[in-house]
């Protein structure tokens, strides 16, 4: 799965992860960590790819905010529309 605004980054899940459990590259738990803090979840530096694995928890967990964001985007643009 893709992350949402073409962010340059795949989430894989890995169902052999522990829960809370993501592992990326190390650049990508940096940005994570910048833009989030300290979070209750087990994050390791992986390999140097592209891709995120995360835990099954965890990738259910974005799927149900993805699916939240792509519907607030929706009501935005019909609301946009009865402006103009």
């Amino acid at each position: 799965m893709s992350t949402p605004d073409s962010f340059g980054l795949e989430l894989r899940e890995d169902p052999s992860l522990p829960a809370k459990t993501l592992v990326a590259p190390i650049g990508v738990i940096r940005d994570i960590r910048a833009a989030l803090g300290e979070l209750a979840m087990n994050i390791q530096i992986g390999w140097d790819s592209p891709a995120v694995m995360v835990s099954s928890d965890l990738y259910e967990a974005f799927n149900a905010w993805s699916s939240m964001q792509e519907d607030t985007e929706e009501v935005d643009s019909i609301d946009e529309g009865l402006y103009n």
